[in-house]
Formats: C-alpha cells, structure tokens, sequence
C-alpha cells in the first residue's frame, strides 16, 4: 500500500504569515535609494564600528554596529501591478489504486492509516498508537517556521529547527517575535547543543532563561516566563532537577540589580544575567519538530501541519491551557469549518478549546502564546440575540449559544457533535492543545539564505551577492535550482522576498533570444520566451508565463543572458551573467520519499 502526503497551507494564509513575520511589503515600497531597472551601477560602502564595554559588575559587553549604505543610479518609473489569484485544494483524495493522500507526518514519521508513526531507518518502528502493515510509505520533506523577522538565518541540530536572528533587541521583544511564529527564545539543555548554539551566534546573545517572576528562580521560557525551572539561587546556587547549566564564573549576580533575563557571552560560549530592558541583543528561537506530550492520557494527531494532543483528563479550563502552555502549545483554536469537522471527529465528550470572554463580557477571545486575549472572533451572546463573528473569523455556536445563563460562563467548550456552548471555567473537561508542525527542509543552500515553503515547493531567499553561474551553482550545490517562476501567484511571491536584484533561472546562454530555465543540471530546460522585448517582436512560448518589463529582453551589449527580477520593479530583466552580483532565490519540489518496510 502507497501513501502521498500532499500540499501545504492555502497562499492566502502563507502569505499573510510571510508579510506579517517577514516584515514584508508587496505594496506602498519607496524605492528612493531602490535599484532600478536596466544596467545598473552599484556603489556600496560598508563602515564598521565596534565598541567593546565593560560593566561595573565584571560583565563584557560586546556592541557591534555596522551601516551599509547601497546606492544605485538609475532613473525609474514603478508601475507594480500584481494579481495573486490561487486555486488550491487540499482535500483528502483517494487515488485510483486505493491510496490515500493524508496530511504531513513529522520528519523520520509515517502515516499509518490512523496516526503519525516513528520510523528509524525505516526498519524499525516505534508504534504510537496501532500496528501498521508491510507495505510502501510515502514520507514527506518537513518545512520550517516562518521567519521571526527579517535577515534571520535557518539551521537545524538534533531534530530542532532554530533561527539566528542578528537584528538587537530587547528581551522581551526578542521572546515575543520567536513566540509569534510558534517558537521560543532558545533553551540549552547539554553542553553539545550549548556549543551548537555558541558556534551559530556572531555577538553575545539573549537565551531563553530568566528570573523575572521569582528572583534567583531561573526558568526556561515555553508558554510563558517561569515554564522549566533549571537555576536557584545566585552563583554558589544549584541546578534544578540536575539540568545543564553553563554560567561564567560568579554568575549570575544581579550586578545591576534587575539583571534577570540570560545571555550568552560570544567570546565564551559562558552565560551571564543581563537587564532585560536597555540592552539590545541578537537572539535565537527553537522549535521542537514533535512538541511533548502534555501529561496523562493524550493522544497526538496531526492536521493541515498541526500537531494536536487530545487529552482525556478532566482538567478546568484554566488548568488545561496551563497544560498546553507547560510544553509550548496552546489550547485548540479552530479557524474554519474543515478543522472542526476534524476535530470533532476524535472527539468522546464535551472538550476545551481555547474561546473566553474572560477579560470583558460578550468580546470573545481565543487564548494565543501566554496571553488569554488574543485574537477576538465574536461580538455578543447568540445569534438571536445580537451575537456577530468578528473580522468574518469561523464559529460554530449551538442555537441559541453563547448565552451565559448564570453570567459566569466565560470559556468555550466544542461538544462530541461539533457544535460550540460556552460553559463554566472551573468543570473538568476534556481538552484539546494544539501546535504549528515545523520541520526541516531536505537541504539548504549555504550562505545567508532564509526559508520559505510555499505550497509543494521550498524557496530560500539568499541574500550574500554572487554572479549568476555561482549563484546556479550554490543552489545545485543544495539539490535545487535557482527559481523558476510559472505564474503569477508564483510571481508575487517571489515579489515579496526580494531585498535587492534577484537571480532567477531564466537565460539564453546557449542560443541568443532562446530564453530558457536552467534545470537538471543544465541551463537549458523549458524554453518560455523567443526572441527580445514585446515591442521588438518577442512573444511567449508555449504559454509558459513571464513578466519581463517594458523594453526587456533588449540584451544591452549584446552580453546580457541572464534574468534578474529587479529591486525597483520588481519585473524581469536580462542582465550581465558575470559582471554582476545579486541576490538570488533557490528552489525545490517537495517530492515524497518512498520506503518499503516489513513488519
């Protein structure tokens, strides 16, 4: 039997991910230090200053600030037009020799008809819910979280995906960018990963530990501040429950007096405690691929690259997102009416989710990353009685529903039929915690390159300039291509990503006016364009897409045979192969990898 895993999110919601984590723009850009299009000239000037301070309390603090100042001369007129129309479907199909398209098992997981199971090498199994057949399983390549912001970098150790992110800033803000793409600021847990940790960062870096709640109490951060106590006491203090610590010699100490978050020192790889405000700091995020399993009876699924742990323990609401939040979930939250039916279909009983209108009476909240008021999606009690959806968010109340009958219903319950109630906060019910999956890609390019999936495809924006054949050939060097765009969803995309000119795969390296997509080793793939600009005769081939700007291709030089999709324009534009350097995007399928295994 043959299992295909299929498809990612919908555009829309992958997109609204990339603008609102990436800091991305697709409209209102201001392109007045921006390149343009043509043949550009590139003047960069890169002065670095580094101040090295030490404080009163014996602590080193390392600042480097660094300004790049990147001017193009060219004269632009921008008429960005972009249509991001998508048709995607991501129902479960059964294929004509009886296999069944599911949803994304975990790297090293396999679908076994009921449940996500473990494979190691794919010889042996570790069941972790019923007993598979012999047979031919599909596993998909996993994906990463989006990007906490900006200029982060990707990287993996030990089943963990994690982000560098170099930009300084604050604790606290630190924490909550790692928290809004389903991450924490990183936890150390044995001297390996401290030294994985330590050979990523480029300057002394915000980790996960703090004793902001209980002075002297050092807590890991999952959820909320004090999740995984690991440190007590000041410098002659003790590990909590023998877990790994690495502090420099004499900390922490409270030198200042409010220095409760933890860094790590770059020139030593050793902790200190630092002021959580008035310090800037790069800082690393973590996500586990598999999050743990809150305790008791609870059963782990995954959905539309969600985990979910259903846990049959009657716990009040309060208790239950405590739950979820002490191994770095939250409490179900239901978007659309696919998930409910999911949801309700492992359902025994009455079940927590996450919906409250704890904080202010009839605005209904789903509790999200420590915080009870989250996004709100109702406005009232029921529908008869003024009860609206907010923002068009999903609901499925229950006729005559929400009604708090004794004004002290304030949390959301789904019931084994699908249908919502609002109910006491304190009675013990079922509950649900869920959590993005995250995993990680097959390769990835090397350089400063971030990831972004995108339906069945990864993409890996790469900003470290280099000339189009090195630039095809760091891509190839990943097992993938420099991007090949095919429509104008795809287009927008790419759109977005882009932080200066941009390498694509298009070329007519071996024959002038063939415009072709290097692929398979080759520069010469599909051909999708013959001949120079519109207005000199060009026209598409096979209708493939393209999107070249006005006057382009016009192979200035008569040496112009590689594609860029420009800064300024965004549009597509021929360019020199070797004279320039630019940024580029690699590309890659997400092809399944078929294992036979006998049980």
């Amino acid at each position: 039997m043959f299992f295909r895993l299929p498809a990612s999110l919908p555009f829309s919601i992958l997109l609204l991910c990339i603008i609102s984590c990436g800091r991305i723009e697709f409209e209102n850009l201001d392109f007045s230090d921006g390149g343009g299009t043509g043949d550009a000239d590139t003047n960069s000037d890169a002065d670095v200053d580094t101040d090295t301070d030490t404080d009163t309390d014996g602590d080193t603090d390392s600042d480097a600030d660094t300004d790049s100042d990147s001017d193009t001369d060219t004269d632009v007129d921008t008429d960005t037009d972009s249509d991001t129309d998508t048709d995607t479907d991501s129902d479960t199909d059964t294929d004509s020799d009886g296999d069944t398209d599911i949803d994304t098992c975990p790297d090293g997981f396999i679908w076994s008809g009921t449940i996500c199971t473990e494979v190691n090498n794919c010889g042996e199994i570790q069941e972790l819910n019923s007993n598979l057949p012999s047979g031919d399983y599909s596993i998909i390549p996993p994906t990463a979280p989006p990007l906490p912001e900006a200029g982060c970098t990707y990287h993996t150790y030990n089943h963990h995906a994690y982000y560098y992110c170099d930009t300084p800033t604050e604790w606290a803000t630190a924490r909550d960018n790692c928290r809004q793409v389903g991450m924490e600021l990183v936890r150390i847990n044995d001297g390996d990963e401290n030294i994985f940790v330590h050979s990523t960062i480029t300057a002394d870096c915000w980790l996960g530990g703090n004793d902001i709640e209980s002075d002297t109490n050092w807590y890991w951060v999952n959820g909320h501040n004090s999740a995984t106590p690991f440190w007590q006491g000041w410098a002659d203090g003790n590990a909590v429950d023998g877990l790994y610590e690495n502090w420099a010699p004499t900390e922490p100490n409270d030198g200042a007096e409010d220095e409760d978050c933890a860094e790590m020192i770059s020139g030593s790889s050793q902790w200190n405690d630092r002021p959580c405000t008035g310090y800037d700091r790069p800082y690393m995020c973590e996500s586990a691929f598999t999050p743990r399993a809150p305790s008791g009876d609870c059963h782990h699924w995954i959905y539309n690259q969600h985990h979910y742990y259903f846990c049959r323990i009657g716990l009040s609401w309060a208790e239950a997102r405590d739950a979820c939040r002490g191994v770095g979930m939250n409490l179900l939250r239901i978007d659309d009416s696919d998930e409910n039916s999911f949801v309700t279909s492992h359902l025994e009983v009455s079940t927590w989710h996450s919906a409250n209108d704890l904080a202010v009476e009839g605005a209904w909240r789903f509790a999200q990353n420590g915080n009870r008021e989250g996004d709100q999606f109702w406005s009232g009690g029921s529908i008869g009685n003024g009860g609206s959806a907010v923002d068009g968010h999903y609901s499925n109340w229950n006729t005559n529903e929400p009604n708090d009958p004794g004004n002290n219903e304030n949390c959301g319950m789904i019931a084994a039929t699908g249908t919502w109630n609002d109910g006491l906060c304190t009675d013990p019910l079922d509950y649900v915690c869920e959590q993005t999956y995250f995993a990680i890609p097959a390769a990835i390019p090397a350089g400063s390159c971030a990831h972004i999936p995108f339906e069945e495809k990864n993409y890996f924006a790469c900003v470290d300039k280099m000339a189009w054949i090195d630039s095809r050939d760091n891509c190839r060097a990943a097992q993938m291509e420099l991007v090949r765009i095919d429509n104008p969803t795809e287009n927008a995309l790419i759109k977005g990503l882009i932080e200066w000119h941009t390498w694509m795969a298009a070329n007519d390296l071996s024959v002038e006016g063939e415009w072709r997509y290097a692929d398979n080793g080759t520069n010469d793939g599909d051909q999708f364009w013959s001949g120079g600009s519109v207005g000199s005769g060009g026209v598409p081939v096979g209708g493939l897409f393209s999107d070249w700007y006005v006057d382009e291709p016009n192979n200035l030089g008569t040496a112009e045979h590689c594609a860029t999709m420009q800064f300024a324009t965004h549009q597509w534009n021929d360019d020199y192969c070797t004279n320039y350097e630019n940024n580029r995007v690699c590309e890659a399928a997400n092809p399944t990898q078929t294992v036979t295994c006998t049980f």
